[in-house]
């Protein structure tokens, strides 16, 4: 033994393609066993932990695979990461943050992503040669 008493309820990761079956719905089999997993973290028998790289990759396919709105996607991902037994790896404000600006201001999300970090973390200064930091209320861009 370990001296760590076991968690009742067993985390587990998630890949992009569990989080794209649950929100299109497509894949068939795929897409109920997803649904189904995340049921089960509804229902408290597995805690789901969705890693940035998944959210990232997410939005990438939503937009340009499947052609969905900024707006839509920023609501979507909102929701999954509110639902119950559905963690994140980087703190929750951040992410709501970064979905915010992503369906606000015309940015790539990762972008969104870097500029609502540095605005919890208050550091508010970023080095870049990207414009698009500009765009961010708060947010101020440095060049080396």
């Amino acid at each position: 033994m370990n001296g760590c008493a076991p968690s009742a309820t067993p985390r587990r990761l998630i890949d992009t393609n569990i989080m794209l079956r649950y929100l299109v719905g497509d894949g068939g089999e795929q897409a109920i066993k997803a649904r189904g997993l995340f049921q089960d973290a509804s229902d408290g028998k597995v805690i789901l932990v969705i890693p940035e790289v998944v959210l990232v990759e997410c939005v990438h396919v939503l937009r340009s695979y499947y052609r969905v709105d900024r707006a839509d996607i920023a609501k979507a991902l909102r929701g999954v990461i509110r639902l119950p037994g559905v963690e994140t790896m980087t703190p929750a404000p951040v992410l709501t943050r970064s979905l915010d600006f992503f369906a606000s201001v015309n940015v790539p999300w990762p972008d969104a992503l870097i500029a609502a970090n540095a605005l919890e973390q208050m550091a508010p200064e970023i080095y870049s040669f990207d414009g698009h930091f500009d765009k961010f209320d708060g947010v101020r861009k440095l060049t080396p």
